[in-house]
Parts: C-alpha cells; sequence; structure tokens
C-alpha cells in the first residue's frame, strides 16, 4: 500500500483521508486555532447550533424516556426497596439531624407546619434553617418555606411588623 503525504506532512493513511480531501488533522488544528482566537465568535456559533436543534434533542431524550420507562421504574422501585430510609438520612444529615429528632419536632408541631400548621400533602415538609448560623428553627411547608421564610430575614422584621400592622387595618379607599 502506499502512503500518500499531505501538504502538512501527515500520512494519509494514518489520519484516514483519501487522495483528493484535505488532510483531517490539519483541519482539526485549525478549527481549534480559530476557537482559541475568537472565542466570542465560536461560543456564539456553538449557541445557535444548539439552539437550531435543541427541539431535536429534546424529541429524542422524550422517546428514549418513553422506550425505557418500564426499565427506570422497575430500577427506581428495586432500589427504594433494597435502601429504606437512605433518602432521609441522607437528607437530614445535611442539616446535622437525625431521622428521630426529626419525627420528634414533627410530634411537637402536631404533625404540621410550624407557620400555618397545615398538614403535609405529597410533599414531606422541609427542614427550616437559618443558613448564616445553620440553626433548625422547625419544619415548614413548602409554601411557607419559599415564599414566606425564603424571601424575608431578620433584617426585615420592622417591615413585616409594618405589613401586619397594614393588613389589620380599617381603612376603606372607597369612603373618601
Amino acid at each position: 500500500m502506499i502512503d500518500f503525504v499531505c501538504k502538512h506532512g501527515h500520512k494519509r493513511s494514518e489520519v484516514g483521508c483519501s487522495i483528493d480531501s484535505g488532510c483531517r488533522k490539519y483541519a482539526k488544528d485549525r478549527a481549534a486555532k480559530y476557537r482559541l482566537d475568537n472565542p466570542e465568535k465560536a461560543s456564539e456559533a456553538k449557541r445557535k447550533c444548539y439552539k437550531k436543534k435543541q427541539k431535536y434533542y429534546y424529541n429524542k431524550n422524550r422517546k428514549w424516556a418513553v422506550a425505557h420507562k418500564k426499565r427506570n421504574n422497575l430500577h427506581k422501585a428495586k432500589w427504594k426497596t433494597t435502601n429504606p430510609g437512605y433518602e432521609r438520612t441522607r437528607q437530614y444529615k445535611r442539616f446535622g439531624i437525625t431521622i428521630e429528632q426529626f419525627d420528634k419536632m414533627m410530634s411537637l408541631q402536631n404533625g404540621g407546619c410550624a407557620l400555618c400548621g397545615r398538614l403535609p400533602g405529597k410533599k414531606r415538609l422541609s427542614v427550616e434553617h437559618d443558613h448564616k448560623t445553620g440553626r433548625v428553627r422547625g419544619l415548614a411547608c413548602f409554601r411557607c418555606n419559599k415564599f414566606l421564610i425564603g424571601r424575608w430575614g431578620e433584617k426585615d422584621i420592622p417591615l413585616i411588623l409594618k405589613l401586619v400592622e397594614y393588613l389589620r387595618s380599617t381603612f376603606d379607599g372607597r369612603n373618601l
């Protein structure tokens, strides 16, 4: 077999090129050099390419998930039966509490949210804690944890008190 050499010195049989086409190794090097020299243009081109193919990737992943749904469900069911309590233990370990402490807090709160008192539905109560000090304040439902506590902090207490006063007022703008 005759080894042809491109103008850059690469053997064509090594890089898998035909005689007429350019050297693939050189083309890859040239593309890499362009991306290094023009990072903004390269990232913009990558973004545009992904945008064009986004629907294709979504549909492809969706088809795969539907085709393998049975297998995935069996895997989840098997994992849950072989590791009881693992998820809860892992979750509470982040906050420095045990499952027993969680259950004790739950009984102290009569099984409901510390703020609104609502009993948990499909979702378990969240461990409500201070991100700065790490102090666990209690258990809260998703709504209270996310929208009441998550948006307000200790620095906002005067504003919250003003809000309570505002909501309790008997002012009626229709009587002006």
